[in-house]
């Protein structure tokens, strides 16, 4: 277990410990505190090859509208993954891609990438305004493909574009150009 998700742990079973009225008995306690080890070591179960696959950590999916592909009930949003939030609108302040993508969190990133997809949350998504994330996730997900570890196939990958009402026809048709560079 992580450092970090331990404390918590700690701090959890402190505060029913300590902090409520009549507290819980040593029972009760000891289920916590084993609830609370088994969620927060999912990421070491997903590869733990002695627990069966029915017990492991998987993302429920459903249907997605009409047709006939499968959703993850939740997403991997790519709005706070990104190096940078200086947007490639601005010429003099964009950052420069190929730089971005040798970044530390790139590597992290990737990471994420394939962690998710272990669990089945296959649904990458991010905009065109989330400063670097649409670059970035583009790259990892190219280069996890490069590299043999995941096809095309075993995820889903969306942008946005953001409008504004009074957004016209020419700007729509800039703003899908820059995005679908990226992409």
């Amino acid at each position: 277990i992580h450092d970090d998700s331990f404390l918590k742990i700690v701090r959890q079973l402190e505060f029913w410990h300590s902090n409520v009225e009549q507290g819980l008995g040593d029972d009760e306690l000891l289920a916590l505190a084993e609830r609370l080890a088994k969620i927060a070591s999912w990421r070491e179960n997903v590869d733990d090859v002695s627990i069966p696959e029915e017990e492991k950590l998987k993302i429920p999916k459903v249907r997605f509208g009409r047709t006939e592909l499968q959703m993850p009930i939740i997403t991997c949003g790519g709005m706070r993954i990104q190096e940078t939030w200086i947007p490639d609108t601005v010429p003099l302040l964009k950052s420069n891609k190929s730089k971005v993508v040798k970044s530390a969190s790139q590597d992290n990133l990737k990471d994420v990438i394939l962690c998710c997809l272990k669990v089945g949350l296959n649904h990458f998504e991010t905009a065109r305004f989330y400063g670097s994330s649409e670059v970035q996730f583009v790259d990892a997900l190219c280069n996890l493909i490069d590299e043999g570890k995941i096809k095309r196939s075993d995820f889903i990958f969306q942008t946005k574009i953001g409008l504004l009402s009074n957004t016209k026809t020419a700007d729509f048709a800039k703003y899908w150009e820059a995005s679908w560079t990226n992409v």
